[in-house]
């Protein structure tokens, strides 16, 4: 991955690490065709989703302490993985 790409392509997530609520902010995906992968640190999907807006709120839903893995994938193969943690 190159430096233009990864300032091209943008993600924020708040608060990290997080007790209920985290907050991402997508930059530069397309929305209409990304989709979003929790995993544990194991590597099992948690969830899957696709966004419908760069602004979503991801909920615990009765997770794990723990690390957790949040893969953004858009249709043109662009991917960002990022590790959250749930307290």
């Amino acid at each position: 991955m190159n430096l233009i790409w990864k300032c091209m392509f943008q993600q924020r997530y708040s608060p990290n690490p997080f007790k209920e609520v985290t907050n991402i902010k997508l930059s530069g995906f397309d929305i209409s065709s990304t989709t979003i992968t929790v995993t544990n640190i194991l590597g099992e999907m948690i969830n899957r989703f696709n966004p419908d807006s760069e602004n979503i709120e991801w909920k615990r839903n009765g997770n794990a302490p723990g690390i957790y893995l949040i893969q953004i994938t858009d249709g043109y193969n662009h991917r960002i993985t990022q590790k959250i943690v749930i307290e």
